[in-house]
């Protein structure tokens, strides 16, 4: 029970010090690349988090994101492509 307990307090002060936009952008790729809904576009984990850290605190504050798979399809063995629909 004590390492439970334990557990339970480093879990959370891990994620306590950890903001949503990190925690959101941790497995978006070095290279990768987005356009938001206002069709700017941006390249790179660092613009990805730093546009997310500025949302996060703004217009996006103490929102959910939920995202349904529309399709999933395979280029590649390695290598997807994602069309999903977000709300």
């Amino acid at each position: 029970m004590k390492i439970m307990k334990t557990s339970l307090i480093l879990f959370m002060v891990f994620f306590a010090t950890i903001s949503a936009a990190q925690a959101y952008s941790q497995h978006f790729a070095a290279d990768g690349t987005f356009t938001n809904v206002q069709g700017m576009f941006f390249t790179g984990h660092q613009a990805f988090l730093d546009r997310h850290e500025e949302i996060f605190k703004g217009m996006l504050r103490g929102t959910v994101l939920r995202q349904e798979v529309v399709s999933l399809k395979f280029v590649r063995p390695d290598t997807a492509v994602v069309e999903t629909r977000a709300e």
